[in-house]
């Protein structure tokens, strides 16, 4: 049975965020982001543009039962930061959050519990914890709930 499979991002955004401050955030933290985008540019291979600017930490999507292991690598590059994305967010007027995505098949999902430390650090930096979860369904899974329920209508 294929695992599930979760990546977690870590983002600073908002309305005043632009190319000097990602430069900023960048030399502050000393992390190299995952990627950044700039608002108003066109997002490659869509015919559309970003409608804000951000700059992100990510983890790959990764074989996982528990959404912890991710978020416990990402807050290892950043935890001891505290201080210092608190005075750009504030100074800049900049929001911090995390988003958690799943992928998972018949069901089988990650444990979606966050540990009282991630919960406290969230909280430390005023980061919001946005969840995305994408389930699928193989057509073999969905005939076999089919035809259980049949069995279970019958009775």
């Amino acid at each position: 049975m294929e695992k599930p499979k979760v990546k977690v991002e870590f983002i600073i955004t908002g309305d005043k965020l632009d190319f000097n401050l990602v430069n900023l955030i960048t030399d502050r933290l000393k992390i190299k982001p995952n990627r950044y985008w700039i608002k108003g540019d066109t997002i490659e291979g869509a015919n559309i543009r970003n409608i804000d600017t951000c700059w992100e930490v990510c983890t790959d999507y990764e074989e996982s039962y528990y959404i912890n292991d991710q978020l416990t690598k990402i807050i290892s590059k950043i935890k001891y930061k505290k201080d210092i994305i608190n005075d750009i967010t504030e100074t800049y007027d900049l929001e911090c959050l995390f988003s958690i995505s799943t992928n998972f098949r018949n069901g089988q999902t990650p444990a979606m519990v966050l540990e009282k430390d991630i919960i406290e650090f969230a909280s430390d930096i005023k980061a919001e914890i946005y969840f995305d979860l994408y389930s699928y369904y193989t057509l073999e899974h969905l005939l076999e709930e089919d035809e259980f329920w049949r069995e279970f209508d019958k009775s």
